[in-house]
């Protein structure tokens, strides 16, 4: 199992065999960016086999657009029910209000089945 792996836009690691960190480092990800992140989850995960909590760091996103939104809502359904039985739980770092809007607005397209707890910095989460 790869300790690590890179995309364009952020970085996956697992700090432990069953925490899985994802980095996202774009100020204003784009749709592209988003389905490139699917493919690297699905790649991680299925690799991986066992059980694991994933943490997502948006500490650096300040935007996203629309399409981006609706797509990452669309992603974050098709992940959880793929993936539901192996990520019992994810832990997302949101530090801006903004983005906190943004993520509830995701929420309420994609109605998350994997729960979800929200951290305003890496210290809490």
């Amino acid at each position: 199992m790869p300790r690590s792996k890179e995309i364009e836009k952020g970085i996956f690691e697992f700090v432990k065999p069953e925490i899985l960190v994802f980095t996202l480092t774009k100020p204003q990800p784009t749709k592209e960016d988003i389905l490139e992140y699917e493919q690297a989850v699905i790649e991680l995960l299925t690799t991986a086999g066992h059980q694991l909590v994933m943490v997502y760091d948006a500490s650096a996103t300040e935007w996203a657009s629309f399409e981006t939104r609706a797509t990452f809502g669309q992603v974050v359904k098709d992940l959880d029910l793929k993936f539901q039985h192996q990520v019992p739980a994810s832990h997302i770092i949101v530090p801006n209000t903004m983005t906190k809007l943004i993520l509830k607005g995701i929420n309420i397209i994609a109605k998350p089945i994997i729960k979800q707890n929200i951290y305003n910095n890496k210290n809490d989460a």
